[in-house]
């Protein structure tokens, strides 16, 4: 899994639960990518997915402290 560093925004929406909006430059395709993504624990160290392209899974971390 690749580690990248992106735009992370949004937070906790209830019950350890998070909602976060995802942009980051794609490794695999070279392009710009947003996403929508909902999870459990903590968004805060990084959020796991698969690329948009369906090309792999990344992690993408905040590149700016809120």
């Amino acid at each position: 899994m690749l580690e990248i560093e992106g735009a992370v925004s949004g937070g906790e929406i209830g019950d350890g639960m998070f909602q976060v909006k995802v942009g980051y430059a794609c490794p695999y395709c070279s392009k710009q990518h947003r996403q929508v993504v909902r999870g459990a624990g903590t968004a805060v160290t990084g959020v796991e997915l698969k690329s948009k392209c369906q090309r792999g899974f990344l992690k993408v971390v905040p590149y700016r402290a809120e």
